[in-house]
């Protein structure tokens, strides 16, 4: 397995897109539109790991 993040301004390269990889997105509520890479990254793994552990 492989997480793949991209920058906040032009997301991951066109490669990635490509090669018809799963994609997935943070459902946002609320006044903000985005969060950044690291933020992103954080509930992402925190998301996988929550749901291989079953918590």
């Amino acid at each position: 397995t492989a997480i793949v993040l991209g920058n906040e301004r032009y997301g991951i390269s066109r490669p990635f897109y490509e090669h018809g990889f799963d994609r997935v997105s943070v459902p946002m509520l609320g006044a903000a539109d985005s969060l950044n890479v690291a933020i992103s990254a954080s509930v992402l793994l925190y998301e996988a790991r929550a749901q291989k552990n079953g918590w």
